[in-house]
């Protein structure tokens, strides 16, 4: 259990509850490894102001979202609660441009928030990451290597 609350994974294809989107950033605090936390509402409505939303955003129907939209807030469910590391599988994949930047802008921003924490990103569209990144490796048949 302590492993999975260090470790999270970003999938490409997020799976939200029926309910909110309230509702789906609230549910990891019912699990046992998170229950000791507490949900920070102020801390959604800031990070939603980043990604140009307001906290009404908070209320819309999970059912109702877009593929961007649900990436966020799987996002922001993650990122709440402060794993060391983040494992992301093509996070930005099927989302807009606009989205795409915000999502790398707010996980950017995560990661540089405190030196503790690492981010591996797996993508095959390296043009927006590459730049960012400390140490690039490349897959091909599987082959991994280190880009210098």
């Amino acid at each position: 259990m302590q492993w999975r609350t260090q470790v999270a994974l970003l999938a490409q294809h997020p799976q939200l509850l029926e309910g909110s989107v309230l509702d789906n950033l609230q549910m990891p605090y019912r699990l046992q490894a998170h229950q000791q936390r507490r949900f920070d509402r102020e801390w959604h409505i800031a990070q939603l102001a980043h990604l140009e939303r307001g906290a009404d955003f908070l209320h819309q129907a999970a059912t109702h979202l877009s593929g961007g939209e649900r990436q966020l807030v799987n996002t922001l469910r993650l990122l709440q609660l402060r794993p060391r590391v983040l494992l992301l599988d093509e996070p930005t994949a099927a989302l807009d441009g606009e989205t795409s930047a915000q999502l790398v802008n707010l996980l950017i921003n995560w990661l540089r928030a405190d030196t503790q924490r690492t981010l591996l990103w797996v993508t095959h569209d390296t043009q927006d990451i590459m730049p960012l990144a400390d140490n690039h490796w490349h897959m091909q048949a599987g082959v991994l290597t280190e880009l210098s």
